[in-house]
This record gives structure tokens, sequence and C-alpha cells, in this order.
């Protein structure tokens, strides 16, 4: 255990972790390049693949409401939020 939290947790955490950027990394690129030229990337696209990540969150926020309680996921939700905002203060 560490952090009251069992190990296994943290290696699917992390998994996902490097799944997810491994998805971010390589999508993109494959769904945005055309055998020609490179496109640039779209508004579109970006508000998007934030809404998968979003929706991802939502969904682990659930899984640890459902698993260990409803102060655990207020707290997951909270951090999730902050780093949220502060992600789009740093575009401004």
């Amino acid at each position: 255990m560490l952090a009251g939290t069992p190990w296994i947790w943290w290696l699917g955490f992390h998994g996902a972790v490097v799944v997810l950027l491994v998805v971010d990394a390589r999508l993109p690129r494959h769904i945005l390049t055309s055998r020609t030229r490179a496109r640039p990337q779209s508004v579109r696209i970006a508000w998007l693949w934030t809404g998968v990540l979003t929706l991802a969150a939502a969904g682990f926020a659930a899984w640890i409401g459902v698993v260990r309680g409803r102060e655990a996921m207020l707290q997951f939700a909270a951090g999730y939020l902050v780093e949220f905002s502060l992600s789009i203060d740093n575009l401004f």
C-alpha cells in the first residue's frame, strides 16, 4: 500500500496515463495527416479531444465514488477542476 491505496490501483492509474499519452501522441497525427500534405489541427478536433478526456475523468471519478466513497470522489473532482482551470489560465 502506498498512501492508503493498493499497488494495483497505482499500476492501473499509471497504465491508463501511458495509454492516454500514446493515443494523444499517435491518433491526431494519423487523423490529421493526408498522403500528400499535412493539414493543420482544427479547433473542432481539439474540442472533441478535450471532451473525450473530460468524459474519461468523469468516468474515473464515478468509479472512485463507487469503490472509495463520495468524499474520495469529490476530492478527485476538486483536484481535476483545479488543474483544468490552471491549464485554461495558461492560454491567456
